[in-house]
């Protein structure tokens, strides 16, 4: 009996050592690495020349950007969109449903995010931020409502959607300059062609499939995505990068999350994380480096929004009399 409560009180010693060894790893990290945003972050666009294509700019994105309280299975951010903006991101993987008599966010599953609050959260910002160019991407659609959606967004964005001049769409978005599109947004569309009948819609490919007419190429093939984190980084990015090298060109959206299946997305990006953020950091020094536009990543922060605006350095995009201002604000949150 003795050795038994003997051997009992050593493993709750044990127990409390390895909990307390658990809290003081967790304090350490969350008071080195903030996510707080600071004010710049807001209007980042502001210290970028306004010659710069935006194509050539390197822009923050935001996978399934609407899908903060859904399901382990199906949330992919943690924040709202004014949330993901204040923290830098600037390009939205945006999906509209109706049900239920109302329009909501949606992966696979209905979400509770409301998309008039979405409208409400990107009017309000760039209404407060008039440097900064906002790009929603409507992959995808569901319920029947297109017309409706659409009504919505020129109800909200009507003076600030960016319409697109002359016969070419993608000629208008591989010559569009930051100064030209700032204070106001850009749409993409995942629809057919031949359902594109207002001038601010402009077509993106679907998946890996380049359709006719698009402008933005955002590669997705699913047994890339499906693979380990160290897999999809060494072998499968490079693939679709190759992909855009050998494209018409426009925007590129380099895809950077992983897709988990049936897993808790957030714990599988616990790994992909650091790994994502590694080959973002590398790509520095790559030369790689001149076909990266969108880097668009899972649970947005501020850490990761610096990693991918600290390339915009590396390209020599950043106003002389900014760069200060601009590499302070990328020290809140990692080493230059």
């Amino acid at each position: 009996m003795k050795n038994i409560r003997k051997y009992l009180i050593i493993a709750i010693i044990v127990l409390c050592i390895s909990a307390s060894c658990i809290l003081c790893a967790c304090q350490e990290h969350s008071s080195t690495v903030s996510d707080e945003p600071v004010k710049e972050l807001s209007n980042w666009m502001s210290m970028i020349d306004d010659n710069t294509l935006l194509t050539e700019l390197v822009i923050p994105g935001s996978h399934d950007s609407g899908t903060m309280g859904m399901t382990f299975t199906a949330e992919t951010q943690d924040k709202s969109y004014a949330d993901q903006l204040a923290r830098g991101f600037r390009y939205f993987d945006t999906r509209v449903m109706y049900t239920d008599g109302d329009f909501f966010m949606f992966h696979t599953f209905k979400g509770e995010m409301k998309y008039s609050q979405v409208l409400e959260d990107v009017k309000a910002f760039l209404e407060a931020n008039p440097t900064e160019v906002v790009i929603l991407d409507f992959q995808y659609t569901s319920g029947g409502k297109d017309k409706e959606i659409f009504d919505m967004l020129e109800e909200n964005l009507g003076d600030k959607l960016i319409n697109v001049e002359g016969e070419s769409a993608l000629e208008f978005v591989k010559n569009l300059t930051l100064g030209e599109a700032r204070g106001k947004c850009l749409i993409f569309v995942g629809q057919d062609e031949s359902n594109l009948d207002r001038p601010y819609q402009i077509a993106r490919d679907k998946d890996c499939e380049e359709r006719e007419g698009s402008a933005l190429r955002s590669y997705y093939e699913g047994t890339y995505n499906m693979s380990s984190s160290e897999k999809y980084i060494e072998k499968y990015i490079p693939e679709y990068i190759e992909m855009f090298k050998n494209s018409k060109g426009g925007m590129f959206v380099l895809q950077g999350q992983l897709t988990y299946g049936f897993a808790s997305i957030e714990k599988g990006e616990e790994k992909h994380d650091p790994n994502m953020n590694e080959y973002v950091k590398n790509l520095y020094d790559s030369d790689d480096l001149q076909y990266i536009n969108i880097i668009m990543r899972d649970f947005v922060n501020c850490e990761k929004s610096a990693y991918i605006l600290r390339l915009n350095i590396a390209k020599e995009l950043v106003k002389t009399d900014s760069k200060d201002a601009y590499s302070n604000m990328i020290k809140n949150y990692i080493e230059l």
